[in-house]
């Protein structure tokens, strides 16, 4: 992917196997959702979220429903 802007990061995206109890983990944790979850590749689901620090991290998950 290109950068959009010369201070874009560089996020990896780690697999989780159910990303709907990952948001929840992030949210009683003091995380905060930066990008909704969202489809990519027709069988993934990709959220971005920012730690306590504001440390921006991506999660995904394969969704074989969305084929």
């Amino acid at each position: 992917m290109k950068k959009r802007d010369e201070n874009q990061p560089v996020v990896i995206a780690i697999s989780e196997n159910n990303i709907e109890e990952y948001i929840q983990k992030i949210e009683s944790n003091g995380g905060k959702i930066a990008v909704p979850k969202f489809p990519v590749l027709s069988n993934r689901l990709v959220l971005y979220f920012n730690d306590p620090d504001g440390n921006l991290h991506g999660k995904r998950q394969e969704d074989r429903a969305l084929k």
